[in-house]
């Protein structure tokens, strides 16, 4: 059992791994890892990033860390209460929505089911994955916490050993919360008609969740450390488990009761876990659900050309999976709050910009636009297309059309997404600023303009690096090399025109502004017929390969 367990794990991991790294050879498939010179440089970049968040919790953890030093011992407790609640929340935010993939939805679960192998195994080795991606997860805030507080405050050797014991067992506590939020997830969107709606309106609401945490996370420090009082008795009431762990680290004298006490929390709602789903789990897998029989109405069915169709099949598709809707579809919701804050706050932010600039106006406009085009390249909706065709290619690859106009119906997907945000933002705008009818145009036109190249980037990239060796949407969704590179590229690349369009107005005062419209206009027309142009030359190439 523990050799099978251990054999279905390492090939997920491996898969996972492998579509990650893709990136680093540039190869669809590779046994042995090989490295390019882009390939560095983007690793080299994801480390930055990571070592960015990793420095973002070790700073807000030594300020409490100083801070609960200066108040006594009887304030000790809420520092390694508020890792536990950190912990906590942000390993939810990151995979509790994986969990309802992994566990219910892999795409080989009903193979695992056909073959000579206990339920209990595949069960075993799904938590086991589970449990390493939520290792990860806690690591990112648990190390930075541990040498912050080491650094201002100073460890006990009982209280280093049990924190690093604690390194194993809460990101299990934490593993049995996302296999129950998982299956509840999972019950919910089986009950409800709009499955895909419900899906992507919960990864909605835990992205929004999580951008406001970040938006708003050093007021909430400045809070908790003044009402520091309140803040722990709230941690105790609602969330007592933090209270053991706290006070397990910091008590003077070994409390091997207490020890216990927490380990015995985060081992039997683990067990239980696994109890309940293996209830669940073999029925869950091979129970085909029965749709009802829908009253047959007739229509007149319309005519349309090959590239409508096409892009129809494309948005279907895409709204057909909630984990392809909820993460590459966050630029047009990130768009809409944007445009939300520009009406409450432009006539705040025009003040300030008048104090600062001459050039005001064309400053402030550029910068929005420039706000916008990025977060419209957010939406990495092509990168995944290919991969994400693992079972239909053959289907795709049959249709007697040109490889041109299924490129063009799977790049379109990106603007027509993401133009409903970028209306928002526009109309907003409007309202909120000095702005005339030509600046409305180009606040549309340029952000639209880098979503269609954003998604033809996305498309070139996904045949250059395809992964169809997946067991779960979301690693190709999230997690794949194609995605990673795009987001990166994309967003690299659209900052080139914005740095040149708001510094000349800086510069020069008396700079027009329909000059920066049109650096940008002119950048992204001439990188999207560059990319046009390749995904004719060298994209047909790679997708008649496939």
């Amino acid at each position: 059992m523990n050799r099978q367990v251990w054999q279905i794990t390492k090939t997920s991991l491996q898969s996972m791994a492998a579509s990650m790294l893709s990136f680093l050879s540039g190869k669809r498939n590779t046994q042995k890892l090989q490295f390019t010179v882009f390939g560095v440089v983007i690793a080299v970049l994801l480390g930055f990033c990571i070592m960015a968040v990793l420095s973002f919790f070790f700073i807000m953890f030594f300020i409490l860390a100083m801070f609960v030093t200066t108040s006594g011992k009887g304030q000790m407790n809420i520092y390694f209460e508020a890792v536990f609640t950190g912990t906590l929340i942000f390993s939810l935010v990151g995979s509790v929505l994986a969990s309802q993939s992994y566990l219910f939805e892999a795409s080989d679960n009903e193979l695992l089911f056909s073959m000579p192998i206990k339920p209990s195994v595949i069960l075993v080795s799904r938590i086991s994955t589970l449990f390493i991606l939520n290792c990860i997860y806690s690591y990112m805030v648990m190390l930075p916490a541990l040498f912050a507080y080491a650094a201002a405050v100073g460890f006990s050797v009982k209280g280093i050993v049990f924190y690093i014991l604690s390194l194993i067992f809460l990101p299990m506590f934490i593993t049995a919360i996302c296999c129950f939020a998982g299956y509840l997830i999972w019950y919910l969107a089986s009950k409800i008609p709009g499955k895909n709606t419900f899906m992507g309106l919960i990864g909605i609401l835990v992205f929004l969740f999580f951008m406001f945490f970040g938006a708003f996370a050093e007021p909430l420090i400045m809070y908790a450390v003044k009402n520091i009082n309140d803040v722990e008795n709230a941690l105790r009431t609602y969330v007592p488990v933090s209270y053991v762990y706290a006070e397990a680290i910091t008590s003077e004298n070994i409390n091997i009761g207490l020890e216990l006490l927490f380990i015995v929390i985060c081992i039997v709602p683990m067990a239980a876990a696994f109890w309940f789903i293996s209830k669940k789990l073999t029925k869950i897998i091979t129970t085909k659900r029965v749709n009802k029989n829908k009253v047959y109405v007739e229509k007149t069915m319309k005519r349309i050309s090959v590239v409508p169709a096409l892009l129809k099949k494309e948005l279907g598709f895409f709204f057909s999976i909630p984990s392809y809707v909820m993460n590459s579809g966050l630029g047009t919701v990130m768009t809409a709050v944007m445009g939300i804050v520009m009406l409450i706050k432009g006539i705040d932010a025009e003040g300030m910009f008048s104090e600062t600039f001459t050039n005001y106006r064309a400053i402030m406009i550029m910068g929005v636009i420039s706000a916008l085009s990025t977060l419209c390249v957010m939406n990495d909706v092509t990168a995944p297309s290919i991969s994400l065709e693992a079972k239909t290619l053959w289907m795709l690859k049959s249709f007697p059309v040109e490889p041109m106009k299924i490129f063009t119906a799977k790049f379109l997907v990106s603007p027509v997404i993401t133009l409903p945000g970028i209306l928002i933002t526009a109309v907003c705008c409007a309202l909120s600023m000095p702005v005339n009818a030509l600046d409305f145009i180009f606040i549309i036109l340029i952000p639209v303009l880098a979503s269609v190249f954003s998604g033809m980037l996305g498309l070139l990239i996904n045949l250059k690096l395809p992964r169809f060796d997946w067991a779960h949407e979301i690693i190709v969704i999230k997690q794949s090399g194609s995605v990673i590179i795009s987001l990166i590229a994309s967003a690299v690349l659209t900052a080139i025109p914005f740095i040149f369009a708001l510094m000349l107005p800086v510069i020069n005062p008396a700079f027009d502004v329909i000059f920066s419209y049109m650096i940008c206009a002119v950048y992204f027309s001439a990188v999207i017929i560059i990319c046009w142009w390749l995904l004719k030359k060298v994209g047909t190439k790679l997708f008649n390969s496939l």
